[in-house]
C-alpha cells in the first residue's frame, strides 16, 4: 500500500503545526520561568539590601549611642574643671 502524495504532505503538515504548537508552549513556559526567576532574584536583592542598611543603622546608633555617652562624660568633666577654677580663682584672691 502506497500513500499519496497528498496525503504525506497533510501528515507533514499536521506533524510541523503540531511541532509549532509545541515550540510554542515551551516557549512560553520558559517566558514565564524567566520572569519568576527575575523577580525572585529581584526580591532576593531587595531582602539583602534591606538586612545590609537594617545592619548598618544598627551600627551607626550604636555608634551615635557612645559618642553621646562621651559628650556626657565630657561636659561632666568640663562642669567639674569649671567649678575647680572657681575655687581655685576663690582662693587666689584670698
Amino acid at each position: 500500500m502506497t500513500a499519496t502524495p497528498s496525503v504525506i504532505l497533510s501528515l507533514s503538515d499536521n506533524i510541523r503545526t503540531e511541532l509549532d504548537k509545541q515550540q510554542e508552549e515551551l516557549d512560553q513556559y520558559i517566558k514565564l520561568q524567566k520572569e519568576q526567576l527575575t523577580k525572585g532574584v529581584r526580591d532576593m536583592k531587595l531582602k539583602h539590601m534591606v538586612a545590609l542598611l537594617t545592619l548598618i543603622e544598627k551600627g551607626i546608633s550604636a555608634k551615635l549611642k557612645e559618642k553621646d555617652v562621651e559628650i556626657e562624660n565630657m561636659d561632666r568633666k568640663n562642669r567639674e574643671l569649671a567649678k575647680i577654677i572657681k575655687q581655685v580663682a576663690i582662693e587666689a584672691q584670698s
